[in-house]
């Protein structure tokens, strides 16, 4: 129960800033956001004093990489994409047109997983993976199981 914890403990060390893109109302009152994360920072410390939900934070830069081993993770996940796009998934065309003219490594990984990673406990390790070669080699073996899954069914 997350409410009997306190903030610091019920809250992810590692998160991201953001900007709500747009908005739909649905039927039952909720809304569906199409959020556009900015920048991975990291919960240095929680004040408790404030009436409402308050932090510092560091703001966390991606690591430095090996640009080629960059653009070899970023086609063969585009491979495994192609695999999954074959049995038309629910992975829209679209997205797979956008994701092959993102030669940003480290947006491409973002903006890539954030559109095939469901399970928000993987995504969380996603973001706390600073060097962006280490999270296209997470999302790679997350793609690899999907296709096995999808080849078993």
């Amino acid at each position: 129960d997350t409410e009997s914890k306190p903030l610091s403990q019920a809250v992810f060390e590692y998160s991201t800033i953001g900007v709500v893109r747009a908005s739909v109302l649905q039927d039952d009152g909720t809304s569906h956001l199409v959020l556009q994360g900015l920048q991975r920072i990291r919960f240095v410390d929680w004040i408790d004093e404030k009436e409402y939900p308050y932090a510092t934070i560091e703001t966390i830069e991606p690591e430095l990489f090996d640009r080629s081993k960059g653009d070899q993770l970023r086609k063969a996940s585009l491979l495994l994409l192609d695999k999954l796009t074959e049995g038309n998934k629910g992975i829209s065309k679209t997205l797979v047109a956008a994701l092959v003219d993102i030669t940003d490594i480290d947006v491409f990984a973002d903006m890539f997983a954030q559109n095939v990673i469901t399970n928000p406990y993987t995504r969380q390790h996603f973001l706390e993976c600073i060097n962006p070669c280490e999270r296209l080699e997470l999302l790679i073996r997350h793609l690899t199981n999907l296709v096995r899954q999808e080849r078993s069914s």
